[in-house]
Parts: structure tokens; C-alpha cells; sequence
């Protein structure tokens, strides 16, 4: 009987070893890429896992990364996306997460999401020098897609786009991102295009899709866009896009729209039959730009295109821009508070 019990923990620890032996980017690639629904477990020894091409993902999966200080490094070396999910998958992250320098020659430097779902959930997490020489310097999300990110940590940095979004692309109906009782940051990100009308240095809102921050941090800093005729350093909403902060501490410090005329918005803008709703929360909008354009901090352009803000408190502080230190409203623009305490100050 002895023997018998040796020879089990023998093999138990032979197991346990051989699990945790360092996955190779062949064996990651194809437990990402297979067929097959199940449950990748990223180890202390893969880091950093450098990425030999673009993953399609293949069926339904859980990728569960690494705890307290430590966290599963992804690198695209510049030259690959990570993760394009699709056809009706559902994705789900856990733990610790860095993924920094993918590339995509299209939409999605990091992630492209369509008609799938993908959920970061308890999980710290850092989309850092990605790029997407269209939209979405880190993801791009579209057809049907949702983004769920519920009590994690969540930063944006240094992300570009060559068009529209710097770090975050959300296009399509019934297409959504949600950060709920999150930390979140967007900083340094940029959107820039030669055709001189980048919008969304941040973060870019299309087509009736939404996005939604509730009971969380939120902080854009220093996010621009670059163009003549460009649009919201941190965010732009259009073609009947919602934003929401509800429950929430949010603040746009240092976003610059590089506009000229009556474009702008250094923190945010707005374009056709849009919506921003800002309910029961704190937002300050300090030292945003838009030095040749119009709204330093907000600019609402179009017919049917508003901003409301309900039971809030809002601080606009140091904003400049031509004309509009704080907000330019044109062409049948709302801007709307309501039982909300309202602070201008320079």
C-alpha cells in the first residue's frame, strides 16, 4: 500500500511538472487556433511570447494569464495582430494581460471583434504601442461585436491609428463596449490620417454602436488627433453613436484636437443625431485644446447631435480653442444640465 501511494505522488508530481513546462509559440498558436472550445492557461515561464503571425481564434476560449505583479506579455514585434475573433465566439480573459507592439495593416492593431464576444473580467490589463494603419490602433470592433471589461484595470497608451480611433474603432449597429467597475485609462494615443480628418484620438464611436462607463475611473490625458478638419482628442461620437458615463469619476485632461475652423472638440466631438450621456457622475474637463478649432473641451456639431448632463457634477477648467474655451454648439446642437452643479473656470 505503501508503494502504491509513492508511486501516485510520484506521478502526480511528474503531471503537475509537465504542465507547467514552457509552452512554445507553436503550442500556443495552436490551442488558440484549434477547433476545439477550452481553457488556456498562460504560464510564469512563457513570458514574454512573441508572435510568429496573426491568430485567428477558433472556437470558444478562456485564456487566463498571470496573478499579483506578475503578467502574460504579448508581443507583436510590430508586424502581427494577436487576436482576430469572429463568427459567433465567445472570448474570455482573466488575470494579468500586456499587449504591446501589434500591428495590423487594416482595422485592430491588437484585437479585431466582429459578431463575437470577448470579456475581460477581474483582470489587469494594457493595450501599449499598438497601431492599425486604419482604425483602431489596439481594437477594432464591429458587426455585432461586444467588449466587456467588469472590475479590471484597463490602460491605453501610446496606441495609434492611420485613420479613425486611436485605441479604440466601435462601428455597426447593435455593436457595444462596456467598462464596468473599472479603473480605466486612455493616454497618448493618437489618431492621424493624410487625408487631414482623423477624429477620435482615443476612442471613435460609429454607426448607432455604443459605449458605456459605469461605476468606474475613467481618465483620457493628452490623446490627440492630427488634421485640418479633425474631431474629439479623446473621443468622437457620430452617425447616431450613445457614450455613457453613469456612476462614474471621469476626467479629460490635455487632449488636443489639431482642427482648424469650425472642427475641434479637444476632448470630445460630436457629429450626426450623436448622444453623450453623463448621469449622476463627476467630470472635469481640464487644459484641453483646440488651438485653431472650436471647443476646447466639447464641440457638438450638427443637427440632432447632444450632450446632456444629468444629477453631475462638471468642472470645465483651462480649456482653450479659437472660439469655445470650454464648448462651441452649432448647427442645432444640444447641450443640456440638468439638476447639475456646472463649474467655468480659467
Amino acid at each position: 500500500m505503501k508503494k502504491t501511494r509513492i508511486l501516485i505522488i510520484i506521478l502526480g508530481l511528474i503531471l503537475l511538472f509537465a504542465a507547467r513546462v514552457k509552452a512554445d509559440w507553436a503550442t500556443f498558436m495552436a490551442a488558440v487556433q484549434s477547433g476545439t472550445a477550452q481553457t488556456i492557461n498562460f504560464l510564469a515561464g512563457d513570458n514574454p511570447l512573441t508572435f510568429g503571425a496573426s491568430l485567428t481564434v477558433g472556437a470558444n476560449k478562456t485564456l487566463v494569464g498571470l496573478r499579483g505583479s506578475n503578467v502574460a506579455q504579448l508581443n507583436g514585434n510590430g508586424l502581427w495582430q494577436a487576436f482576430s475573433i469572429s463568427g459567433n465566439k465567445t472570448v474570455r480573459f482573466y488575470d494579468n494581460w500586456r499587449f504591446q507592439q501589434f500591428f495590423s495593416a487594416a482595422n485592430g492593431g491588437a484585437i479585431h471583434i466582429s459578431a463575437s464576444i470577448v470579456a475581460f473580467t477581474t483582470a489587469t490589463v494594457t493595450f501599449i504601442d499598438n497601431k492599425a494603419n486604419v482604425s483602431g490602433g489596439a481594437i477594432h470592433l464591429t458587426v455585432g461585436g461586444f467588449l466587456n471589461f467588469e472590475r479590471s484595470t484597463v490602460t491605453f497608451k501610446n496606441n495609434l491609428s492611420g485613420d479613425r480611433g486611436g485605441a479604440v474603432y466601435v462601428n455597426s449597429n447593435e455593436t457595444s463596449i462596456y467598462f464596468t467597475s473599472s479603473n480605466v485609462l486612455f493616454e497618448n494615443n493618437q489618431a492621424t490620417t493624410a487625408a487631414q480628418d482623423a477624429h477620435g484620438g482615443a476612442i471613435y464611436i460609429l454607426n448607432a454602436s455604443s459605449i458605456v462607463f459605469s461605476y468606474s475611473q475613467v481618465s483620457f490625458s493628452s490623446n490627440k488627433t492630427m488634421g485640418n478638419i479633425s474631431m474629439g482628442g479623446a473621443l468622437y461620437l457620430t452617425g447616431g453613436a450613445q457614450g455613457y458615463f453613469i456612476s462614474s469619476q471621469v476626467n479629460f485632461s490635455s487632449n488636443v484636437s489639431s482642427a482648424v475652423g469650425d472642427r475641434g472638440g479637444g476632448a470630445i466631438g460630436f457629429w450626426g443625431n450623436s448622444k453623450l450621456h453623463v448621469l449622476s457622475s463627476t467630470i472635469s474637463f481640464l487644459a484641453n485644446k483646440a488651438p485653431s478649432g472650436r471647443g476646447g473641451a466639447i464641440n457638438v456639431h450638427e443637427d440632432g447631435s447632444m450632450a446632456i448632463f444629468r444629477d453631475s457634477n462638471i468642472n470645465f477648467t483651462s480649456n482653450t480653442a479659437q472660439y469655445g474655451g470650454a464648448i462651441f454648439n452649432r448647427e442645432g446642437g444640444l447641450i443640456s444640465f440638468t439638476n447639475s452643479v456646472i463649474y467655468f473656470t480659467s
